[in-house]
């Protein structure tokens, strides 16, 4: 009798710890709010300057472009890469980034400059 009491009572208490223990799996949840990368480009100069910036792997970036001309960022991925436009003034470009860990190279070619590389971890 005692060990028909004993055998549910030991299954029971391995269900609720495996119920409450952590997920460690290394997948992006893709909760992390955007990180905000504020550009300024006035007169021929960049800021941020070849800035690092660490990112949680599914983690969107957000430029917030203050420029005095028109003019491009260049986003080098894997693959082909990508060309965010933005405006004279005040621009906001959105990147999606769905990248396995590792650097990305933000650049403008006018002037010719690294703006920040991405750490993605």
């Amino acid at each position: 009798m005692r060990r028909s009491i004993a055998i549910p009572a030991v299954l029971a208490t391995c269900l609720f710890f495996a119920a409450c223990g952590e997920d460690d799996s290394d997948s992006p949840t893709g909760d992390a709010a955007p990180q905000v990368i504020e550009v300024t480009i006035q007169d021929g100069t960049v800021t941020p300057n070849g800035e690092r910036v660490r990112l949680e792997q599914g983690q969107d970036v957000e430029f917030l472009i203050d420029a005095d001309k028109a003019g491009e960022l260049h986003v080098h991925t894997d693959g082909e890469g990508q060309t965010l436009p933005y405006n004279k003034g005040v621009s906001t470009l959105e990147l999606p980034l769905d990248e396995s860990p590792g650097q990305i190279e933000v650049e403008t070619h006018d002037p010719d400059v690294v703006v920040v590389l991405l750490e993605i971890r």
